[in-house]
């Protein structure tokens, strides 16, 4: 049986501060829960959480070649 988990560890909360949030509360509640599920401690680890997708790291969008943004640009600019 599963431990109950209590809490995260340091490691985990600097990975979920991190990553974008595409889906906005919805997507971070997923994985939450889904590392709740798989953990077999009480807190939660980084390696609990689902793989980040190529959109939901910082480091992506502070670097310039998110597609987000270019889809962003894209919708403005063909809305005129």
């Amino acid at each position: 049986m599963a431990a109950a988990v209590t809490g995260a560890d340091n490691e985990c909360l600097e990975a979920l501060k991190s990553r974008l949030w595409p889906g906005n509360v919805r997507e971070l509640r997923n994985a939450i829960e889904r590392a709740v599920i798989v953990s077999t401690r009480p807190l939660l680890s980084a390696e609990d959480l689902p793989p980040p997708s190529s959109l939901a790291t910082a480091g992506a969008v502070k670097s310039g070649n998110s597609e987000a943004q270019a889809g962003g640009h894209c919708e403005r600019s063909n809305a005129n």
